[in-house]
């Protein structure tokens, strides 16, 4: 079998991603893709159809669910503990500025949407010195395998599709023939310095619980000219290596939306995808009809055809025939206003699936509470998203913490590194009755200062991104401070008296 080979669930989920991306590309992608989502008219030919399409109106309620959904999510940021030898990877997880929390949200996004991405964690060896992450959409990941070691299940192959400079070539650790095909490559390519030559390439990422001395390897593969017909070669070979020492595993992670492992899962959006499509075919029809039927048409009988009738506020006929007749078409009935109850029939079912700001005009009439109540409700499965997120980054940053400590310490040492992704999607202030009534906890002895700030924090009380510890810190200084200032200058002939 050829190295791009697909898994058998990736071609069977490829069409729901692809659905996926262009729903929530927005209008253009979706009317790119023409019949696959507007059948034509029945006797359409293809100017007919390409008007007909145009006309329809693209109301994109996915992307907005999309946003909404992680807009809820990252209104508090992410946290990072029990790791403060990650603080590195905390500002730039990804060695090309982006933070953890930017990294979090494009995860977080991939999930809602597809269900499905992977984190390469890897080492630089560059003068920082330490692991960052690769993050990779469900497409690219091709191909995998399960294997067993010692009871457990562990990854035996990944193949990922990615694109590389096409001068960007690990060193090759492979045979001749590898390092001929990499010379060749670096031949071929034009020495221009504003020109940037991207090529495709397979990152194949392999491990064999069954060999003699089992080591993680990276293979690296791309296309070339062979006898007149595109090839897979193989044009570097690479054993990453931690304190001088091969890995015994592959450090990849699988992101699900209920960390499932490499398991495939339905779409999280799917059906307001499909509400979402169907909203777009009803409206094609909607704007279909309004275009020939809707401006009314003026109609004359009983008059000798001479020519035609010119409209206009300067002009008026004048008819000498008494049978002549005299009116204005206009569309009658039930169909046009059908078509549209269907739209609203279809927004208000994306409302009910997550877009929930589709609706964002009736809030006004109902109480924060019920809001709060209502909202909560449906943020169940959001709740799962994140949880499931939260597991696999943690697993990521288990890995990247690993990487850089002393040979001596085995990964299940930092089992205690955690990422966790907000939950608390709707802002929840205390009332004053209950703000009083923990301060009186306070001052009566039965809760604690502790007690009382985490509360504060839940309570939405506390600065962004101030923690209860922040907090608790502050308290402890002022108190310091005023203590510093109540205490009594000293008497002559004390000490510390001047």
């Amino acid at each position: 079998m050829p190295v791009d080979t697909k898994h058998p669930d990736y071609i069977a989920f490829a069409d729901k991603w692809l659905r996926a991306r262009e729903v929530t590309a927005g209008a253009d992608a979706v009317k790119r893709a023409g019949e696959r989502y507007l059948p034509k008219l029945g006797g359409d030919n293809t100017e007919e159809y390409n008007r007909y399409k145009e006309r329809a109106d693209f109301y994109n309620a996915t992307a907005r669910t999309v946003v909404g959904f992680n807009g809820m999510v990252f209104r508090k940021p992410v946290e990072l503990k029990d790791a403060k030898e990650l603080e590195p990877l905390a500002k730039d997880a990804t060695m090309c500025g982006s933070s953890l929390q930017d990294y979090a949200k494009r995860l977080l996004e991939e999930i809602i949407l597809v269900a499905r991405a992977g984190t390469l964690v890897e080492f630089s060896d560059a003068e920082q010195g330490r692991p960052y992450f690769a993050l990779y959409k469900a497409e690219q990941i091709i191909n995998w395998q399960m294997g067993r070691v010692n009871g457990k299940h562990v990854l035996k192959l990944v193949v990922l599709d990615e694109m590389a400079d096409l001068h960007d070539l690990p060193e090759s650790a492979g045979e001749a023939g590898e390092t001929e095909a990499a010379a060749k490559l670096q031949a071929d390519a034009e020495a221009d310095e504003f020109e940037q030559q991207m090529v495709r390439q397979l990152r194949v990422l392999k491990f064999d619980p069954e060999a003699l001395t089992p080591e993680y390897t990276v293979e690296i593969w791309r296309e070339q000219d062979s006898e007149g017909k595109k090839e897979w070669q193989r044009v570097a070979v690479v054993k990453p290596v931690r304190r001088g020492k091969p890995l015994d595993f592959i450090p990849f992670v699988f992101h699900t939306a209920s960390n499932c492992g490499c398991e495939m899962e339905r779409p999280p959006l799917e059906d307001i995808i499909q509400a979402n499509l169907a909203h777009y075919r009803n409206s094609a029809d909607y704007e279909h009809a309004l275009h020939f039927v809707a401006t009314p048409t003026p109609w004359v009988t009983g008059v000798a055809k001479s020519g035609e009738l010119a409209i206009g506020s300067g002009i008026a006929w004048e008819i000498e025939s008494p049978e002549a007749k005299v009116g204005m078409l206009e569309v009658q009935g039930h169909g046009i206003p059908a078509i549209k109850e269907a739209m609203v029939e279809k927004e208000h079912h994306m409302a009910v699936l997550g877009a929930r700001m589709i609706e964002a005009q009736k809030r006004s009439a109902e109480t924060a509470e019920a809001w709060r109540i209502k909202a909560a409700g449906e943020a169940t499965t959001l709740t799962d998203w994140c949880g499931s997120t939260s597991e696999s980054l943690t697993t990521a940053a288990r890995m990247a913490a690993w990487w850089q400590a002393p040979a001596d310490k085995p990964l299940e040492d930092f089992d205690k590194v955690r990422v966790a992704l907000n939950t608390e999607f709707v802002e929840q202030q205390l009332a004053p009755d209950a703000i009083r009534a923990l301060v009186i906890a306070f001052q009566s002895g039965t809760m604690s200062r502790q007690t009382v700030v985490d509360n504060f924090a839940k309570g939405g009380l506390l600065p962004s991104g101030r923690t209860p510890d922040d907090e608790a810190a502050l308290i402890d200084a002022q108190a310091a401070a005023g203590m510093q200032e109540q205490k009594p200058p000293a008497k002559p002939g004390e000490k510390g008296a001047k």
